[in-house]
């Protein structure tokens, strides 16, 4: 019953004694001795009802979570992330290394997360890391090396047997006879394994060194991380930066604490093509890996079949590694700085403002090798190669801020706890993706493309340079009453206005309310306290919302049509 939890931006309550909604917490020693990169995967099993989906198996894919099932058929179906007291987006997961958290705290139910009105219809998971402490300086560091092994394959055919499926389908005297045996007889002797090929060890390093105590007045944590992966597709690779500043002085006779959190990450990514995987399973098994005298950059591809480029042709698994240059940085810092003040005179009344912040620039290129057999496939710039760039930044600000009456009237049995706040959030991305290709000199018109001397390449002439933001404002409260240790009662209402919608929509109400009875507190349940620790029954009841549709998707929008087969009059 001592634990404490926090349940929320707004507040912490004891567990099992006063929560009223569906919460279930992790400490961070659970999930200690399960070496990972990112921190949702450690989270894989440790609470019922959540889910953790990966889809490639590369060392930085995003990771997809879902709480109680599918919350949504057309926007997104995330959970609401809330790390130290700020909202963040899922996309932030590999800026926090899992050695820096202590505990999670995952709210189910609506009456437990409608305090975050328009973002909870998902649930929420609030994330809270380490701390200074009030003793001597420590020192730990913790060091893990892992090896991943994809040994279940596809099963597919050898060489030998494709030769004889080949052969039983098409049996001399038929049509294609002739052709599949040519085909078949290029290379009579060999037979390749493509999946063996495109696969390797996936080795992977994590270190990390945390610094904890107390400097003087200052209670402090630094800790600083490194994680590099090696993925278990040949050319897939991760390299992950970390670093953490914690400082929790108090000051005024502990009347105000000051909470200060600073998370800065730098990504490397060296992005392996997945289409690989597909290909390895339908490649031609009596074809060679390499073949010097083949135009494709040295690698085996079907070239021209009846005098026409073999489009439709699966591709070398190795070349589609080896003959893009996929690649990408993030550099990201998060953090926030957290007032909390008890009033002189008035103890039970405290005054919290949160300012927090998260910042991320990804910057990057995808480039297909010239003479390859990608850029075969390009029309514009037959066998020369085209690409794209990327320079992307994310921006979210917050302040949040609230006031907390807490008083326990020992003469009436009762525990009142009642909050009122305001929130202001602003989202902002700027996109300044570039498409161009290879060629360094001007090779004349080319449709959609205009040849920038400067850049001394083909830039296509949609390339996107749009800025989107929107605004979310809020309002809220909640009312905890505990009578006798045994009767709850949680009541919340939030009113949210987003700028996803139009003016006429731009405002929800989110208001929730449960009840619950201790039944395990009550007198004639004494006789069972030996065999049953904890028994309550609980009701709720709350309206949760959706803003994840997008910016500026109520806004009416027009497109030229581009039929060929369209007529105008």
């Amino acid at each position: 019953l001592s634990e404490v939890l926090v349940t929320g931006t707004y507040g912490s309550a004891k567990k099992l004694g006063s929560m009223v909604g569906s919460v279930a917490a992790v400490k961070s020693e659970k999930i200690a001795n399960r070496p990972s990169a990112n921190f949702a995967d450690a989270l894989q099993g440790q609470v019922a009802g959540l889910q953790v989906f990966t889809s490639s198996g590369e060392p930085s894919e995003g990771v997809s979570m879902r709480l109680r099932g599918i919350g949504s058929i057309n926007s997104s179906s995330e959970p609401l992330f809330i790390l130290d007291g700020a909202p963040i987006s899922s996309g932030a997961f590999s800026a926090i290394n899992p050695n820096d958290i202590e505990t999670f705290t995952v709210l189910k139910d609506a009456s437990a997360t409608a305090i975050y009105g328009s973002r909870a219809s998902n649930r929420v998971i609030i994330i809270q890391t380490k701390k200074g402490t009030q003793d001597k300086i420590k020192v730990s560091y913790s060091g893990t090396f892992t090896a991943k092994d994809p040994y279940k394959r596809i099963e597919t055919l050898d060489a030998q047997s494709f030769r004889e499926v080949m052969q039983a389908q098409y049996p001399e005297g038929t049509a294609q006879s002739a052709d599949i045996q040519r085909i078949l007889n290029v290379y009579p002797n060999q037979s390749t394994d493509w999946q063996d090929a495109i696969y390797q060890t996936g080795l992977s390093t994590d270190q990390n060194i945390g610094i904890a105590g107390k400097a003087g007045f200052m209670p402090f944590r630094i800790s600083l991380g490194y994680n590099t992966e090696k993925g278990t597709l040949k050319t897939s690779k991760y390299e992950r930066y970390t670093g953490a500043v914690n400082l929790s002085p108090k000051f005024f006779d502990n009347h105000l604490s000051v909470d200060i959190n600073v998370k800065g990450t730098i990504n490397k990514n060296r992005f392996a093509d997945s289409g690989a995987v597909g290909a390895a399973a339908f490649f031609d098994p009596t074809k060679p890996i390499y073949d010097e005298e083949n135009r494709y950059n040295g690698y085996w591809n079907w070239g021209i079949v009846q005098g026409a480029q073999a489009d439709l042709a699966t591709q070398n698994p190795l070349s589609l590694l080896y003959d893009r240059n996929n690649h990408g940085t993030t550099k990201r810092s998060l953090g926030n700085i957290q007032l909390d003040y008890k009033i002189h005179g008035l103890e039970d009344l405290h005054a919290n403002l949160n300012l927090g912040y998260d910042v991320a620039k990804t910057t990057g290129r995808n480039f297909v090798n010239s003479n390859s057999v990608q850029s075969s496939l390009d029309k514009t710039f037959t066998g020369l190669g085209q690409g794209n760039t990327w320079n992307n930044l994310r921006r979210n600000h917050l302040l949040d801020f609230y006031m907390n009456y807490a008083k326990n009237i020992e003469s009436i049995k009762s525990n009142f706890d009642i909050m009122a706040g305001y929130s202001w959030q602003h989202f902002y991305y700027a996109n300044h993706d570039i498409t161009y290709s290879n060629p360094t000199e001007d090779l004349g018109a080319k449709e959609g493309y205009t040849y920038d001397a400067n850049e001394r390449h083909y830039i296509r002439d949609d390339h996107r340079r749009i800025p989107y933001e929107n605004y979310l404002i809020s309002f809220f409260g909640r009312l905890n009453y505990n009578f006798m240790d045994r009767y709850l009662l949680t009541a919340t209402l939030r009113r949210d206005g987003s700028s996803r919608f139009s003016e006429n929509n731009r405002w929800g109400l989110f208001p929730s309310a449960a009840l619950a009875w201790t039944i395990s507190n009550e007198p004639f349940m004494k006789a069972t306290e030996n065999v049953l620790s904890k028994l309550k029954l609980r009701l709720g009841y709350g309206v949760t919302g959706q803003q994840e549709i997008g910016d500026y998707q109520y806004i009416t929008s027009y497109s030229f049509s581009t039929n060929p087969n369209t007529t105008y009059l």
